[in-house]
């Protein structure tokens, strides 16, 4: 179902898996677009005034900020699809 408000919201029959997205960060003034879980109460995506783009982080102080928490951490790995790959991620 999607509820119209200040954001929009998507939430599932499961009351599990529910996301806002919209105009602003929360508790952030004049702050781009958001992607917000509601069930974890966490941010998950921002893109600020700036074009700053945070994964993991509500205030991305440079063009992409990734944070990631637990042991699955970050991964970073070339497209072997390429003909030659040895300098792209």
């Amino acid at each position: 179902m999607i509820v119209l408000t200040e954001k929009l919201r998507y939430f599932t029959d499961t009351a599990a898996d529910n996301f806002e997205f919209g105009q602003g960060t929360t508790g952030v003034v004049n702050s781009g677009f958001e992607i917000r879980d509601v069930d974890a109460a966490a941010t998950r995506l921002v893109i600020d005034t700036s074009g700053n783009v945070g994964i993991g982080d509500s205030a991305p102080d440079s063009k992409l900020s990734v944070i990631a928490s637990g042991a699955n951490g970050i991964e970073l790995a070339p497209d072997s699809s390429l003909a030659t790959d040895s300098s792209r991620l």
